[in-house]
């Protein structure tokens, strides 16, 4: 293991030195890692095996720098990010939910998760349709819908039998969103903001963003391993930021208005962290 963790921390640094920080690296490195960490358990058991056959050690270090060649370079942030619903067989399936109180909390418990929201002006109902290896769980009861797979299984984690959800709110109503996932890529694009909390609790998670006002301010709560965060604000408006990452990375624009009490509030706590808030 310590040879592992030597290597890794040589070929970071070798990267960060040729081309600086690059944040988009760490992101692919943390999905990597989520596809290829069963390689560490067989690199234990080689190295337990080793000490009566010697010549495993040399197979031993072979995985050891596969695994991390597949980590740095393996392009699956591609895969997960820019779902495609063309590349499977998955059927579509067309959800429309009543709003039952005028605030909503919508609840998705799925492993891994690509959700695009957007807002409709002209509707009463909360459609969703969405792609993924089969039929999702959805119930509905006292303002509360909950979105859950059917049989999740927390290890090993299957980018590929991800689900991408879209989910289209009407104007008229005010919205709780709650993502519990592995991996989250979620995509917020709002004329007018509706909602009120939003929490994602997930190991890796890439959220972008672009608002152009705010009917309701937005209290963001991120909780994820490795968080890459992106929003288009419309300017003077008012944020407030309160992070935590062992490594981060933090741009916000000079047209935005730090307040305490802002219409955007960010809490965000991640291992390695990038936040980036850019005005139109």
């Amino acid at each position: 293991m310590k040879y592992i963790v030597g290597l890794f921390l040589i070929i970071i640094g070798i990267i960060f030195i040729v081309q600086g920080f690059n944040f988009e690296i760490l992101f692919r490195i943390g999905l990597n890692f989520v596809k290829f960490w069963p390689l560490i358990l067989i690199m234990i058991g080689l190295s337990i095996l080793s000490k009566d056959v010697k010549w495993l050690k040399f197979l031993n270090m072979a995985v050891c720098v596969i695994f991390l060649l597949l980590l740095f370079f393996w392009n699956y942030n591609t895969t997960f990010v820019n779902f495609s619903e063309n590349s499977t067989d998955y059927e579509k399936i067309n959800i429309d939910i009543l709003p039952d109180k005028n605030v909503m909390d919508l609840y998705f418990d799925i492993s891994a998760i690509s959700l695009d929201i957007s807002v409709d002006e002209n509707s009463e109902v909360v459609s969703c349709y969405y792609y993924g290896p089969q039929e999702l769980n959805v119930s509905q009861k006292n303002g509360y819908v909950r979105f859950e797979m059917i049989n999740k299984k927390k290890f090993p984690i299957d980018i590929n039998n991800g689900y991408k959800v879209y989910l289209i709110l009407p104007m008229d109503y005010v919205f709780n969103i709650f993502v519990s996932s592995d991996l989250a890529n979620i995509v917020l694009n709002e004329k007018v903001n509706i909602i009120r909390n939003f929490e994602v609790n997930s190991g890796v998670i890439n959220l972008n963003g672009e608002i152009n006002d705010f009917k309701e301010n937005l209290y963001f709560n991120i909780d994820g391993g490795i968080s890459n965060i992106k929003f288009l604000l419309p300017k003077n408006v008012t944020y407030y930021l309160d992070y935590d990452g062992g490594i981060k990375k933090i741009s916000v624009d000079n047209d935005l208005i730090e307040d305490l009490n802002s219409v955007f509030h960010l809490i965000v706590d991640s291992g390695i962290l990038s936040i980036n808030l850019k005005t139109e």
